[in-house]
């Protein structure tokens, strides 16, 4: 199963920006169980090597 992860770099108010990104993804804020599309959220004060890396492994780049 994919998951979308959305990932907020260097933004002020980054925990401010949570809840229009789950109105995004999950445009059905009280829903039964899980949400339809798994996704997730993180905070990062870094660059995006990480995720590069994580690019080339799963895609063998």
């Amino acid at each position: 199963m994919m998951t979308f992860e959305v990932t907020i770099r260097g933004a002020d108010d980054v925990l401010g920006l949570q809840e229009p990104v789950a109105r995004v993804m999950c445009p059905v804020e009280e829903h039964v169980g899980r949400c339809e599309v798994p996704w997730g959220f993180s905070v990062s004060d870094g660059g995006f090597e990480e995720l590069e890396e994580q690019y080339r492994i799963e895609h063998g780049g």
